[in-house]
């Protein structure tokens, strides 16, 4: 869990970097367990971190679909941009 927290603790910081004061989800998906069965010991676990930078309208309301005016490629690049300053800072 070490590695999981420092991965996420990077993440935020470079979203912060990028948005600064954005507030953001942090999603945590667990493998598929049998209701009453056991944890699945070697399950994928996957964590999403995603900053809420657009308001909630009529579409979203209705669909539960967001849209995002920003292109996933250049939302990367920013984040990159972002964590590699971060890195390069004291």
């Amino acid at each position: 869990l070490h590695h999981v927290a420092d991965a996420m603790s990077r993440a935020v910081r470079a979203l912060e970097q990028a948005l600064p004061g954005a507030a953001y989800n942090i999603v945590i998906h667990l493998p598929p367990r049998i209701p009453g069965g056991p944890v699945q010991p070697r399950g994928h676990w996957m964590v999403e971190i995603f900053p809420r930078v657009n308001k909630t309208a009529g579409f979203e309301w209705a669909t539960g679909c967001m849209i995002t005016q920003l292109s996933p490629e250049t939302a990367a690049m920013r984040l990159r941009e972002a964590a590699s300053t971060h890195a390069e800072s004291p």
